[in-house]
């Protein structure tokens, strides 16, 4: 299978035809055609990131109605995919293109919206007591939602991970387990202690109530 592995920029046999034949040669074959696939995958993967990035900030950022906390959001999801895809780095394990793109694209997707959760939690319990009390209050309220919904997911995929046969959509499965389970760690642990640090920042109008205060 075809793997994310660095391509080399002109195969022996392309050089070694070219010399011969100048540019009036076509090549075929496996080898030919999983070169062709490399080096189209560098340009589809920064498409397609880039793609995903903009749609769900966009949206992301009209639901909150400021940029702010949509670029934290994206900024924690990017982190868990670039974390998840590094344990297959370390481990030595390939990674077939058609299945990181996929991956990236439904991690980012699906588990934004555990963070979008929990930061509306804190947005609008932020307008009733402290920062430290409207995390404790976010969390109460979303952590079973948030675990429900992530061991779903992560369950599914890594039980076609393990049952399937076919090697693209098994190695979906495992990837987009593996990367709810980082995604859901850091959303319970990273993103509340960003909003934590920058609560100023991020929502600017967001104050005590009066009534609250005198409480």
């Amino acid at each position: 299978p075809c793997c994310c592995l660095p391509v080399s920029p002109l195969p022996p046999i392309m050089a070694a035809a070219r010399a011969e034949y100048g540019e009036d040669f076509y090549l075929t074959g496996t080898g030919m055609s999983v070169y062709d696939i490399g080096n189209a995958f560098e340009s589809d993967l920064m498409l397609v990131n880039v793609i995903t990035l903009l749609a769900i900030l966009l949206i992301v950022a009209l639901s909150f109605r400021s940029i702010r906390p949509a670029l934290l959001l994206v900024f924690v999801i990017e982190g868990a995919i670039w974390i998840s895809m590094a344990f297959s780095r370390l481990a030595g394990e390939p990674i077939f293109f058609i299945s990181y793109l996929i991956c990236v694209s439904i991690q980012m997707g699906a588990t934004i919206d555990y963070g979008i959760l929990l930061t509306d939690h804190y947005k609008r319990l932020r307008a009733e007591c402290a920062p430290c009390q409207a995390l404790q209050g976010a969390l109460r309220q979303t952590l079973p939602t948030i675990l429900t919904s992530g061991a779903i997911l992560a369950t599914a995929g890594f039980i076609i991970g393990k049952r399937c046969t076919i090697y693209y959509i098994s190695s979906i499965g495992l990837l987009l387990s593996r990367g709810t389970l980082v995604s859901v760690a850091l959303i319970l642990t990273l993103l509340p202690a960003l909003l934590a640090l920058g609560d100023g920042l991020l929502f600017p109008k967001t104050r005590i109530s009066k009534q609250s205060m005198k409480g």
